[in-house]
């Protein structure tokens, strides 16, 4: 019976570790999800087409910008939700939550592409374009 009783309280743990880890994820996707929103509204920013596109790292990207932004938008939705969850349907919460992590590396994938675009294209002058216009 001993050994039982072990099991158990060692399985308990191991849950509860795993949801403390849970826990600390999604609320790391809430924080650089909401601190993403706050530098793109505050950083210098140009208008295309009558909406604003972020100068330091979208400069002529506004497409990938606002695919950036649904990803944030979706990460911190599903990190919200998923706390709010958490305690009551917790496998539902766990699902909502690893949506909004997919989220969250999408939209630094996006990022990481945004800063190599823009670096490229500003110190790397493209091939067809070297020796001015057609």
């Amino acid at each position: 019976m001993a050994v039982l009783d072990h099991h158990h309280k060692t399985t308990d743990v191991h849950i509860l570790e795993r949801s403390s880890v849970f826990i600390t994820i999604t609320q790391l996707i809430l924080f650089v999800s909401f601190t993403a929103a706050t530098v793109v509204i505050q950083g210098p920013h140009e208008y295309i087409n009558g909406a604003p596109i972020p100068t330091l790292l979208f400069k002529g990207l506004p497409c990938t910008f606002y695919a950036f932004i649904i990803f944030i938008i979706l990460a911190f939705s599903g990190a919200f939700s998923a706390l709010i969850m958490f305690p009551q349907m917790e496998n539902i919460a766990r699902i909502i939550g690893y949506s909004s992590l997919i989220s969250m590396a999408s939209a630094m994938a996006l990022l990481m592409c945004a800063i190599y675009w823009s670096s490229t294209s500003r110190w790397i002058p493209l091939p067809a374009m070297a020796n001015g216009p057609p």
